[in-house]
């Protein structure tokens, strides 16, 4: 830590208090402040040697029967009040974080959007902070990074193709002189799922909150898209509402100052969007403001026009999309903490952003405003409903064909999410455009193809592109060895592993034979690895699909081809692959591990004349030598 960082913490908390009354000398234990400012003191480290009269407390979701299922759960429609103290205190620090497969993105986006949170203070019934959970925690626009500021972090998880999984962190401290109330509302209609904790302190007397320390409130604006009105001089918002046509960050009344926000802005075009200056109007004056800035990439700390990522203590660009390799076009994620210099307002502050020179871009912005004031604020718009509050960008379309294999020919069929918008799709390996074909039936393939598509809709972001390759089926010969008695081989490994190829070149506990895919070898409960191998009969020729379904990971194999890869270690879950099989006995292979806790491993086969079941064991041999 550099002595700049260390510096900010000299003014942290004071923060919510603009007036420091007290000092560090002489005191008494009661009347030595409890909520002291970080001032005078030589920084952060000498803090902590202060002995303050507080209780330490972290209220979270840990699991009470003193299992392990240490999560949240949510379901859709439903409230939970996850911290309420009726005496003085502050927070300190809000902890969240969610483990989500790559395929179940639906609760992962529900989080970011659905979940809202909301604090009260005070006794109050009017909540100071009711922000999407996501847009709290810096997420732009569902993508997530990693930020590096003093008031908010967001650190990644393990890596894994199965899973995804963020940790979300916020320093700002929150305090409160008679109660706190923090709840989570499930808006969506999916099941949300959630690990974390609040770490506060309780102060014994209200008097213990310095009269002049400000609740913390945070508030979530959107405009999608901003109306663009070209040749809108700024001399002209003169006598004007404050900012007039601008972006509006944050329109507040009371006695307070700003210390913040989170700017999403996803760009529609493939060209520089920011040339918008930042105007900062305090109790009430018109244009010009008090605070004007030269552009949008100056309030956020940044070289012009930034198209690299970048996140520090007070700035960031931490989200740069860049999508489809055009710099600037898609999602542009950034933040600016006014920790060392808050805007101070007595009456009022409107906090406003041009949304390109003179207001002369229509794109999608959003934010959430951060600020401390005395008393709570009763006049701020209520949030607005779930679906103004989704992503800019279209859903990519999505074939409806459960099969990438087929024999002579296929048709595909695309599903459209979005009503009025328009697929647009390409056969050739290039993106689609506004001038490529447009979907209006099904497309006959006859050979291997991939297929691009992309969504359109007149002022809307272009979806991403949904790609899937169709294979015209070429049959894999069958081993046929000439002797083979029923069941397949195994071995069995013991130890601690992330991943199958850990353990396949360590030399196995025991090997033997086996009647199907089972944990007869085992023998222990965790941290175990099998492999299988053998040979499994095809009645007819066709395209199979086998299925593993398992916790931790698993592999299967036809041959020497990887059908089936969910590899790593994850929840239970279930992944398929497809292969075009001459009839026969081909060799299989099936490698699993478990790590801890659950232990399953589930093989299934569907193909011509087979629903999907369990592969039985009388289709499985193994070669006689």
């Amino acid at each position: 830590m550099n002595r700049k960082t260390v510096a900010f913490f000299l003014g942290f908390l004071s923060l919510c208090a603009w007036s420091p009354e007290s000092s560090y000398g002489r005191q008494t234990k009661t009347d030595r402040p409890l909520m002291e400012p970080n001032t005078g003191v030589g920084g952060l480290l000498n803090q902590v040697c202060l002995l303050r009269e507080f209780q330490s407390k972290r209220a979270s979701s840990w699991d009470k029967t003193g299992g392990n299922q240490d999560w949240l759960t949510l379901p859709p429609g439903e409230t939970r009040i996850v911290l309420h103290e009726k005496q003085a205190g502050c927070i300190k620090h809000v902890y969240w974080v969610y483990i989500e497969g790559d395929d179940r993105e639906d609760r992962r986006l529900n989080l970011f959007h659905g979940v809202v949170l909301r604090a009260f203070w005070d006794g109050s019934d009017k909540p100071s902070i009711e922000v999407p959970l996501g847009d709290f925690f810096g997420v732009s626009n569902d993508q997530v990074r990693p930020i590096h500021s003093l008031a908010f972090t967001t650190n990644p998880g393990v890596e894994s193709s199965v899973q995804l999984t963020w940790g979300f962190n916020c320093y700002l401290p929150m305090p409160f002189s008679s109660s706190a109330k923090i709840e989570l509302q499930n808006q969506g209609n999916v099941e949300a799922n959630l690990w974390f904790h609040i770490d506060y302190e309780l102060y014994p007397r209200p008097v213990d909150i310095p009269s002049h320390a400000g609740r913390l409130h945070a508030w979530w604006n959107r405009a999608h898209p901003t109306q663009r009105t070209v040749g809108a001089a700024e001399e002209s918002q003169a006598g004007r509402p404050a900012g007039g046509d601008n972006y509006r960050i944050l329109d507040a009344d009371g006695d307070g100052q700003f210390i913040g926000y989170f700017l999403t802005v996803v760009n529609f075009e493939h060209a520089w969007w920011g040339e918008g200056d930042d105007m900062v109007f305090i109790d009430g004056e018109t244009y010009p403001p008090s605070i004007h800035g030269t552009g949008t990439e100056e309030i956020f700390g940044g070289g012009a026009c930034p198209s690299q990522e970048y996140t520090g203590p007070y700035t960031g660009f931490h989200c740069v999309e860049n999508r489809s390799g055009y710099a600037h076009h898609g999602t542009n994620g950034m933040y600016r903490f006014y920790l060392t210099d808050p805007i101070r307002f007595k009456k009022s502050i409107a906090v406003t952003l041009e949304h390109g020179h003179q207001n002369d871009k229509a794109n999608d912005y959003s934010s959430v405003a951060f600020w401390y004031q005395l008393g709570i604020n009763q006049n701020l718009q209520k949030l607005p409903p779930l679906d103004e509050r989704t992503l800019a960008a279209l859903v990519a379309p999505q074939a409806v064909n459960t099969e990438g294999l087929f024999s002579d020919s296929v048709e595909v069929i695309f599903k459209l999410p979005t009503q009025g918008a328009v697929i647009r799709y390409t056969l050739d390996d290039t993106e689609p455009t506004m001038e490529s074909a447009v979907y209006s039936q099904p497309i006959r393939l006859t050979k291997t193809t991939t297929v691009k598509a992309r969504a359109f809709k007149s002022g809307r972001s272009p979806s991403e592109i949904s790609a899937r390759t169709f294979t015209k089926a070429e049959y894999r010969r069958p081993e046929n060895p000439p002797a083979v008695s029923s069941g397949l081989h195994y071995s069995y490994f013991e130890g601690e592993w992330n991943s199958i190829a850990d353990f396949l070149h360590q030399t196995p506990k025991e090997i033997g034979f086996t009647e199907q895919f089972d944990f007869r070898p085992v023998r222990r409960i965790d941290h175990f690895g099998l492999k299988f191998s053998g040979l499994i009969d095809i009645p007819v020729k066709g395209i199979y699909t086998f299925y593993l379904m398992s916790d931790d990971g698993s592999q299967l194999y036809i041959g020497n081809q990887l059908v089936v890869d969910h590899d790593g270690r994850h929840s239970v879950s279930e992944k398929s692959g497809q292969i075009a099989l001459a009839s026969g006995l081909h060799a299989i292979t099936v490698v699993y591990f478990e790590s801890m806790v659950h232990e399953i491993l589930r093989v299934y086969y569907s193909g011509p004349g087979i629903e999907k079941q369990p592969i039985p064991a009388r289709v499985l041999f193994r070669e006689k030598k």
